[in-house]
């Protein structure tokens, strides 16, 4: 079987994690395939598909590419819609300043117009860092290391319905399997309170208060709230190289506390 899931009965877990999330899925076993493409020398930018391809192939001709196969397992956190859309709409004002600074950041990386290279989106990033966040949290009690787990979103706007979910996979190309340690988070008497002390670590920096009131920082200013000291991680584990982070979508700001998807897991005064 290289695919198992079990969907958890949603009324097994408290009223407010229900709220958040959809639906929350343990994958006891599943299977990746690694393709190589392609890579390029010093800087990745004006280089085709098959330019980058050709780089690590002297025969124009093949057909085929080195892959790898990868055996683990995972939890799958599918956010509520119609919980995200609140969210958004009651900071509306403050998260579109926050996409603009993001989206600026993005041109700019690419070289390219923000019309171009396409709206941030707040959800997206909100998920990501939510990945980020839980990931650094795991690392405690799972029994794998940050650089043997990984991110996979799913988060689009344009499909029917909508997608706004992550998968938090084994991503160890070493293992033959799992060890049990990661689907077991999953469970109704583990998962709240994994959650609960992600946010509650995710609150404060050690770069506070400079690293909260961020107005970008990282290349070309493509994060806000989110630095190595408390949301990135080894950039094996994500897919979007530590980019589009802002834990201040988690937990809010020191002006705008209510802005944090997550707030109202936060006392009161940290």
């Amino acid at each position: 079987i290289d695919l198992d899931v079990s969907v958890q009965n949603m009324g097994d877990y408290p009223g407010w994690l229900s709220n958040k999330f959809n639906r929350i899925s343990q994958l006891h076993k599943l299977r990746e395939t690694r393709a190589f493409t392609g890579f390029s020398r010093v800087f990745s930018h004006g280089l085709t598909s098959i330019e980058k391809r050709a780089l690590f192939t002297s025969n124009r001709e093949q057909e085929w590419l080195p892959a790898i196969i990868v055996r683990g397992e995972g939890i799958f956190f599918e956010f509520s819609k119609e919980s995200l859309d609140a969210w958004y709409e009651r900071n509306f004002v403050l998260l579109e300043q926050r996409e603009a600074t993001l989206t600026r950041g993005q041109a700019d990386y690419h070289r390219l117009t923000e019309s171009t290279v396409g709206r941030v989106s707040a959800k997206k990033v909100l998920i990501h860092t939510f990945a980020h966040v839980l990931i650094n949290e795991l690392v405690f009690d799972c029994g794998y290391g940050s650089a043997s787990l990984k991110e996979r979103l799913y988060c689009s706007s344009l499909t029917d319905p909508e997608m706004n979910a992550v998968l938090i996979y084994t991503a160890a190309g070493d293992t033959e399997g799992s060890m049990g340690g990661l689907v077991r988070q999953g469970e109704a008497d583990r998962l709240p309170e994994l959650i609960e002390n992600a946010i509650l670590r995710a609150s404060w920096c050690t770069s506070d208060p400079v690293c909260i009131e961020s107005s970008g920082q990282g290349p070309s200013g493509m994060n806000l709230a989110a630095c190595l000291s408390c949301a990135l991680l080894p950039e094996t584990s994500c897919e979007m190289m530590n980019l589009q982070l802002d834990r201040a979508m988690l937990v809010g700001t020191i002006e705008h506390p209510e802005l944090g998807y997550f707030s109202d897991l936060l006392p009161t005064q940290i």
